[in-house]
């Protein structure tokens, strides 16, 4: 038991370091990587009540409607 709660506690803590950085690289103007795909702040915004990426309101066609959990994305 207390092996699996270790476990959770370093995977809980390295993901929201990871969160962090990729929100933090957003949010400076810098392009992630989520599902293949570019996501940058021209075309999108980062919720932080939802951990999301979501495509802005007058994103164009590629982008329009999508939302990207930010578990799905990296550097």
């Amino acid at each position: 038991m207390g092996g699996s709660a270790y476990f959770y506690e370093n995977f809980s803590a390295n993901f929201a370091k990871n969160s962090q950085q990729i929100a933090n690289a957003f949010n400076a103007g810098k392009s992630v990587k989520c599902r293949g795909e570019s996501v940058e702040s021209a075309h999108f915004t980062y919720s932080f009540s939802l951990n999301s990426f979501i495509a802005k309101k007058d994103a164009p066609h590629p982008y329009n409607g999508k939302i990207y959990e930010i578990k799905e994305c990296e550097l």
